[in-house]
């Protein structure tokens, strides 16, 4: 799963699917409530987005296909919605959303999976710190190795696992294959 903003870029990875960052179209939204406070869209959709993170965070298990199907028909109510009468930014909001409609509630049925992008753009400013304290990396080959060194010892962070301990199997005990990180975590 991949946890994103809505740049098209994103589609052309190979992932099993997508949750969009709610947090990113809940501020995009609460700027359209800041520029026409007489319009209710905006802050109807806020509250759509506020309510299922709130039953989601409130959940002992993901909550689900009822859960999703509710907010669906909530949403599906507020993008029949005619907004371009407010101006060109409420239309363009909600042909956005429109077009990601499929992947804002993901996390509803997957525990584990957030309903923000905040651990991905915490995981790349690490990459982007070293580019900057660094000047870069030498070679291309070396850019990736680190990218896959980070990229496993972050998986295991995030799992509970030692990075160390993670490392020192990769190192010791075999060379890596697609399920190598499955075999530890699990």
């Amino acid at each position: 799963m991949l946890c994103t903003d809505r740049h098209s870029t994103y589609f052309n990875l190979d992932v099993l699917t997508h949750q969009f960052c709610l947090v990113h179209l809940i501020r995009n939204l609460q700027y359209l409530s800041d520029i026409n406070s007489s319009q209710k869209w905006s802050s109807d959709m806020q509250q759509l987005f506020r309510d299922d993170i709130h039953e989601s965070n409130n959940a002992e298990a993901p909550p689900g296909k009822e859960a999703r199907n509710k907010y669906e028909e909530r949403l599906d109510k507020l993008l029949d919605e005619d907004v371009g009468h407010y101006g060109k930014d409420y239309q363009q909001l909600q042909n956005g959303i429109i077009k990601c409609r499929d992947f804002l509630f993901t996390f509803l049925d997957h525990k584990g999976v957030p309903h923000h992008n905040n651990a991905s753009k915490a995981a790349v400013r690490i990459l982007k710190v070293k580019t900057k304290v660094s000047g870069g990396f030498r070679t291309q080959d070396g850019a990736d190795e680190y990218a896959v060194f980070h990229s496993i010892t972050d998986t295991a962070k995030k799992n509970g696992k030692s990075r160390f301990g993670i490392l020192y199997l990769l190192i010791t005990e075999e060379v890596p294959d697609a399920t190598f990180i499955d075999k530890y975590i699990v």
